[in-house]
């Protein structure tokens, strides 16, 4: 997909989706009694309680976050599972969705993402050696999970770059996703891992981790999308419709330059020219 293009469109549809939101809210107060169901990549975490106590709130609307990797995130939609919202910290799962014809369309890039390296502070390690004598001397190194999580991918993607071979594998403690691999480094399991920027730089894990930041060219462009999801077929009206309704809105927050702001200070690169005046 380019993105470059995107930024347009996304404009266009932000600025529509933020008028139709306001007219929602004037015409249709039951829209604001609707659970809007988000699911969202882990890496997400910090950055989204923070927008949906500082943005989402002032809707009306109640908004119930579920984490995960994206990939088994994907996979529960598949499956049917009642979500309003997917975050994805890989565009191509939505983009997989699309095709299948499992959302209203192709979605908008809200976000890319930052590989980072991480210790644990109080463990004392020093993170300014070369990075391959650094992971070298490691016994153990927090990874998410390749197959389903875009952060344990991005990771190997540079693990790969710096020529190591399936030898260094007995060293992954592998977590479900980025989330549990960072968690893994603040326990001990490891006392290194591969998280993102936006678990580690800002929020409650900051002050408890060493940080340091992975050369972008080492591994793909980690560009995060979201879509609306479409309701299954029977859904009973007119629940669904304001349910709907109420999705739009929230979406359409989490499009606006108020959220573009947010997830900057959490260490996300945010799409430029694209974002709605009135965020």
């Amino acid at each position: 997909m380019n993105i470059v293009s995107d930024a347009r469109r996304r404009s266009l549809r932000a600025g529509a989706l933020s008028a139709l939101g306001m007219s929602i809210l004037r015409s249709h107060a039951a829209a604001a009694q609707q659970v809007v169901t988000i699911a969202a990549a882990s890496d997400l975490k910090f950055v989204l309680e923070e927008i949906a106590v500082k943005l989402l709130a002032s809707t009306g609307i109640r908004v119930e976050l579920i984490f995960g990797s994206s990939g088994n995130l994907t996979r529960q939609i598949q499956q049917g599972a009642p979500f309003d919202l997917f975050l994805s910290a890989d565009e191509s799962l939505v983009q997989r969705l699309h095709e299948q014809k499992m959302t209203l369309d192709a979605g908008d890039v809200y976000a890319t993402g930052r590989l980072v390296l991480i210790a644990r502070r109080a463990g004392g390690l020093k993170l300014v050696e070369d990075l391959k004598p650094l992971l070298l001397k490691a016994n153990k190194i927090a990874i998410a999970n390749p197959i389903h999580a875009p952060y344990g991918r991005a990771a190997l993607q540079v693990l790969e770059s710096l020529s190591f071979d399936d030898a260094l594998r007995a060293k992954w403690v592998t977590g479900e996703n980025v989330l549990q691999a960072t968690q893994f480094v603040l326990t001990g399991a490891a006392p290194l891992g591969f998280s993102s920027a936006a678990l580690c730089t800002m929020g409650p894990l900051a002050e408890q981790l060493v940080v340091r930041e992975l050369p972008g060219g080492a591994y793909k462009a980690l560009n995060q999308r979201m879509v609306l999801l479409r309701r299954k077929p029977g859904a009973a009206e007119p629940a669904a419709s304001q349910n709907a309704q109420a999705a739009q809105i929230i979406y359409a927050t989490l499009l606006g330059n108020a959220a573009a702001a947010l997830f900057e200070q959490f260490g996300f690169t945010v799409p430029t020219g694209g974002r709605s005046p009135k965020g």
